[in-house]
């Protein structure tokens, strides 16, 4: 609300309610959401009414004294209006409290795409590395008759496929951050921007599940007896 007056300093500065009631401002609370965090924050004014006229209550404590102040509202709510039951709510519970469960759920279920894609991905990857090796037997067999060594061989077999997965990841990175961006910006109206460290830290996962998944098979082929490789038909 200070925001959308531009006040700088909102104490002491004059509000004139319904049209003849003017307020002074005496202090200011932090933005916070008033029902859910699925929209924006609006605006609020917090102002002293007269007891009979009294259509809300609002207290704040701590998790400790909760409890306690629940029970204490609810007896004194029972004593002063007899005929209505009392409607006590926590916004730790009803809104924080919802809307954590909803991001869980939310991160459970990515989580799990995440997985299968990269588990399918390796699969992939692992049959393509299978094919290429068994087409290049022979190759092989005579670059290690001619004297290369296995980590020379294995890197001329990796050396395509991680460009491959290199090019690939950073592709993913870039998009994936545009449409994490977009995707929550559909959901909520504040949210954290996805940075490069987002993008990071799965290329480096990727990176390693590739290399983990063509490197065996590689290094076995590379270590395979040039006379098998070269009778291999």
């Amino acid at each position: 609300m200070a925001a959308r007056f531009g006040w700088d300093n909102p104490i002491g500065q004059r509000i004139t309610f319904t049209d003849n009631n003017q307020y002074t401002v005496v202090g200011m609370v932090k933005d916070f959401y008033q029902f859910g965090v699925w929209g924006t924050i609006d605006p609020v004014m917090f102002r002293l009414r007269d007891e009979s006229d009294l259509s809300m209550v609002i207290a704040k404590t701590t998790p400790e004294q909760e409890a306690a102040v629940k029970d204490y509202f609810e007896k004194v709510w029972g004593e002063v209006i007899s005929n209505r039951s009392s409607d006590v709510w926590t916004h730790e519970v009803s809104v924080l409290g919802e809307a954590r469960d909803i991001n869980k759920n939310i991160v459970q279920m990515f989580l799990f795409l995440a997985v299968i894609a990269v588990v399918l991905s390796a699969i992939g990857l692992f049959t393509l590395v299978s094919i290429n090796i068994q087409s290049r037997t022979k190759e092989i067999g005579i670059r290690k008759v001619l004297g290369a060594s296995i980590a020379r061989i294995t890197t001329l077999i990796n050396k395509p496929f991680l460009i491959i997965v290199g090019i690939a990841s950073l592709l993913g990175g870039g998009i994936g951050i545009y449409v994490s961006s977009m995707l929550m910006s559909s959901i909520w109206t504040y949210h954290v921007t996805p940075g490069i460290i987002s993008a990071l830290v799965p290329i480096v996962v990727i990176l390693l599940v590739a290399l983990l998944s063509i490197s065996g098979k590689v290094i076995n082929a590379a270590r395979r007896n040039p006379v098998e490789s070269l009778r291999y038909e």
